[in-house]
C-alpha cells in the first residue's frame, strides 16, 4: 500500500513537473513573438559584395531583423528579402533609407535611417534600394587624394618624425 501511494506520488511530481515545463518554453516562445508570422520587405542592390543571408538590420544599434534571402536578379541587380518581427515594423517609415554599412572593424550590416516616427508606414509592397556605406574604400580614397600642396606642408613633420625614429 504504502509503494502504490509512493509511485504514484512521484509519477504525479514528474508529469506536472513535465506540464510546468511544457508551458513555461511555450509561454517565452509566445512572449518572443516565434510564432508569429514576420514581415518581409524587399530590397535592392547593384552588387553582392559584403551580403549574404543572415546579415543583420540595425535600427539605432540594435538588431531588429536579418536578410531572409537573395537573388540575382536578371539585371545583374541583386535582389535581397529581409525579415523582422511584426512588432520591429513601426521603424518603417516612408523616408526610411537602407545603407549596407562595411565598418573598418566589424561585420557588414545593414542600417535603418532617416526615420520620422510621425511618417506613413512604409509601403511593403516596394522595393527599396540600399545605399553603401564603405568606410575602408572612403578612407583609402582620402589617403589618396593628397595633393603635392598638403605634401609640402607635411614634409617637415614626417622628417622630423624620421629623424626621431633613427635616433632610437
Amino acid at each position: 500500500m504504502q509503494d502504490k501511494r509512493i509511485t504514484f506520488s512521484v509519477g504525479l511530481l514528474i508529469i506536472l513537473s513535465a506540464v510546468l515545463i511544457i508551458t513555461s518554453i511555450a509561454y517565452v516562445i509566445g512572449k518572443k513573438g516565434l510564432f508569429k508570422e514576420p514581415i518581409y520587405l524587399h530590397l535592392v542592390s547593384d552588387s553582392g559584395d559584403s551580403l549574404s543571408k543572415g546579415l543583420p538590420i540595425k535600427f539605432s544599434g540594435f538588431k531588429i531583423g536579418q536578410v531572409f534571402d537573395m537573388v540575382l536578379a536578371d539585371n545583374g541587380k541583386v535582389n535581397v528579402k529581409i525579415s523582422l518581427p511584426q512588432n520591429q515594423k513601426k521603424w518603417l517609415r516612408q523616408k526610411s533609407s537602407f545603407y549596407l554599412v562595411k565598418p573598418l572593424i566589424g561585420s557588414s550590416y545593414i542600417s535603418i535611417r532617416d526615420i520620422d516616427i510621425n511618417q506613413d508606414s512604409l509601403d511593403l509592397s516596394l522595393t527599396y534600394p540600399i545605399m553603401v556605406e564603405n568606410n575602408i574604400d572612403d578612407l583609402i580614397k582620402k589617403v589618396n587624394t593628397i595633393t603635392p600642396e598638403t605634401y609640402e606642408q607635411m614634409k617637415p613633420y614626417i622628417e622630423d618624425t624620421y629623424q626621431r625614429a633613427l635616433k632610437l
